[in-house]
Order: structure tokens, then C-alpha cells, then sequence
């Protein structure tokens, strides 16, 4: 068996198998970094309130433990018919079964000049690094039209585009910044109760960030983003934090796929097209109870994933799962303060804050082996 991807969800999968493992299965566990971050921290770590070690889970440990080897590759395709996982600069490996958790690619980069000039918010790493050197370098492209203060673009207007934006105006809050937040949509961050929303654009108005609707970028270049209707704006900073896409390959994959390009799912987590497959976390639509792309249902699909991978190598029929219908949400806003919602409930406060914290250093405490 192969686990592509040490995404939230695999990691719940080796922490089971780890606890009762089947005598006879091979598993390996091929990722594109020896560590994997916790998205939920992420922010966190953007504004300053964490280290790079408080966010990140060592994989090797956690593979060891589960009596798993760990490949350090990048995977470029999938040949489901002939069961063969396709590396980067390494031989394709074969399996009996699979199952992906890679997560997702941000869809801006297709926009035009965006691989020149914009500044994706993943990987959280090197996103991080650039801005930072871009800010403390007074002679970098950032800093040549700044002035007194620097003005920074995000294009996207879902939740990881507010937290970041948040994040990144905490962290930079000596330096003199101006934001701006752009997004194609009626209103921003539409996944969230009217509540929540509410109280998140509150926050955004009170932190100085300019929001602008029904505006979608066509082109990113040296000076800012270029509205469609041709309106320029000129910026020193373009962040690219849209929304989700399945990595490319998958489309070519041979795998059905959902409308949006990402695979196609049915409740037990199993390729509606290949029954030797199984994908969970962003990468994947789960046909019959469609969610939001989040860091939240990709944890809670480790245990059926585990359950039903399980049942597959016992050559038994997995079992379909439900997922929560009402969950908790908890957005930060740079400082130690946060933006809660579950339903149609909406709270807000320091304590939000210290409640988010403490459960995610519960749950990245489980992987300190």
C-alpha cells in the first residue's frame, strides 16, 4: 500500500495502523518533504506567535512508528490501470492499493505574470522568507515604490486570504503597510455563516484592510495587479491566496474527477472510477456530501480513511462514512484574538484565541514521538 501524500489525514492513518498493524501489508509513505505543516498554525506562525518547530511534524517518526518507509519524492502522474505511482527523478512504484492526501495547488498561479510577480502563500515557508526579506532589503522591488509605507496586495477572499492578510499586517505592524484585499466575488469569505462574516469584516475594517469586491485580477505584474475592467493599481507586494485546485497531474491522472478537476469520491473515501484508490483531504470531492476545502475535514476523514483502507487489504467492503454538518470554526486576526462560528452561532475575543491555541497544540502533541 501506498500513502502519497503526509497530509492531516495520513497522519491519523499511521497513528492507526501504528496502534493495531496488519501482518503481511508493505506500506510506504512517499512525500515531497520530510516534514508537513500544520495548517492550522499556520497563520500563527506568519504572525510571529509561533517557531517553525511548533508548526511542522517530523514524518520520519511517525512512519517509523507505524512500521511504514518514508520516500522523499515529488509525485508527477498516476497510472491507476497499471497501478503505478509516477516520481520526480525517481523509478514510478507500483501498488496494490493506493491512497492520495497531496492537497491542493493555489489556482492563482495561472494567473498571467504570476509566476514572474506574485507571491503565493504556499509553501507557508518560502512565502514567509520572501516577504520578510523583501520588507528588511530597502533596495528589493518591494521597497523601490514604497515610500513610507508599503502596500501589499492578496488576491483571494476566503478564509485563508483574511487570516493572512490579518497575519501579515500583525507581523508587519512596525513596518508601515497598507493592505488591500481583492476578490471576484459578491462579498468575501461566502463559506462562513453571516454572523462570522460579519465580525471578520469588522475586524478587517478596524485593522485598516481595504476590501474590494466584484474585482477580479487579470494580470499580476511588477507595479500590482491589473483589474479586468483595466483599472491599475500599483502595489509593492501581490499575495496569491485563491482558492484550491487539484495538482496537475491529476487531471491526466485517468481517475474520475468532480467538475472543479478534483477526485472523485464516494462516501467510503474510494475512487468512484478505480476501487483500488482512495483520496481524501483537498485533493479529493466526496461526492455525496460535498464540504468546503479545509484543514478541519481533512482531520476528521482519518479515521474512516484508516477503517476503510483497512477493510480493502482484508479484501472486505469499506463502509461509507457522514461527515459533520454543523463544525466549529476558528479564524485568527493576527493578534492573540479570534473569530469563532458554529451554525448559525458567531463569537468572537481573546478567549477565541486561547481556544483555537489549545487545540492545536492538542493535536499537534500527538505527533511528538
Amino acid at each position: 500500500m501506498i500513502l502519497a501524500g503526509g497530509g492531516h489525514t495520513h497522519l491519523e492513518v499511521l497513528r492507526r495502523f501504528a496502534a493495531r498493524p496488519l501482518a503481511g501489508v508493505k506500506i510506504t509513505v512517499v512525500t515531497r518533504a520530510p516534514e508537513t505543516p500544520y495548517s492550522g498554525m499556520l497563520p500563527g506562525w506568519i504572525a510571529g506567535h509561533y517557531g517553525r518547530e511548533e508548526v511542522h511534524v517530523d514524518l520520519e517518526p511517525v512512519v517509523r512508528e507505524a512500521g511504514a518507509s518514508l520516500r522523499i519524492a515529488e509525485v508527477t502522474g498516476l497510472d491507476p490501470d497499471r497501478r503505478r505511482l509516477h516520481l520526480d527523478g525517481a523509478p514510478s512504484l507500483l501498488f496494490d492499493l493506493l491512497s492520495l492526501n497531496v492537497g491542493s495547488a493555489p489556482t492563482g498561479m495561472r494567473l498571467d505574470g504570476a509566476m514572474e510577480c506574485g507571491l503565493p502563500v504556499r509553501p507557508t515557508e518560502a512565502f514567509l522568507s520572501r516577504l520578510l526579506s523583501m520588507v528588511g532589503d530597502p533596495s528589493s522591488p518591494a521597497r523601490a515604490l514604497a515610500g513610507d509605507r508599503l502596500r501589499i496586495a492578496f488576491v483571494g477572499g476566503g478564509v485563508t486570504a483574511v487570516e493572512v492578510a490579518l497575519a501579515v499586517k500583525y507581523r508587519l505592524r512596525d513596518q508601515g503597510v497598507d493592505l488591500m484585499l481583492f476578490t471576484e466575488d459578491d462579498e468575501p469569505l461566502s463559506s462562513l455563516s453571516p454572523g462570522a462574516r460579519a465580525r471578520l469584516l469588522r475586524v478587517l475594517s478596524r485593522r485598516g484592510i481595504r476590501v474590494r469586491t466584484k474585482s477580479r485580477v487579470a494580470k499580476v505584474g511588477p507595479r500590482g495587479p491589473i483589474i479586468v475592467d483595466g483599472e491599475e493599481v500599483e502595489v509593492d507586494v501581490t499575495v496569491l491566496a485563491t482558492g484550491a485546485e487539484a495538482p496537475p497531474w491529476v487531471e491526466e491522472s485517468g481517475l474520475a474527477l468532480d467538475p472543479r478537476g478534483f477526485v472523485a469520491v464516494d462516501a467510503a473515501l474510494r475512487s468512484t472510477s478505480h476501487p483500488h484508490v482512495f483520496a481524501a483531504g483537498d485533493v479529493s470531492t466526496v461526492l455525496p456530501h460535498p464540504r468546503p476545502k479545509a484543514g478541519v475535514f481533512a482531520v476528521r476523514q482519518g479515521p474512516p480513511l484508516h477503517a476503510n483502507l483497512e477493510r480493502a487489504l482484508l479484501d472486505k467492503e469499506p463502509r461509507p462514512f457522514q461527515p459533520q454538518s454543523v463544525f466549529l470554526t476558528l479564524v485568527s486576526t493576527g493578534d492573540r484574538y479570534a473569530v469563532g462560528g458554529r451554525g448559525r452561532w458567531s463569537f468572537e475575543g481573546r478567549w477565541v484565541w486561547y481556544l483555537k491555541d489549545w487545540i492545536d497544540r492538542r493535536w499537534m502533541s500527538r505527533w511528538r514521538l
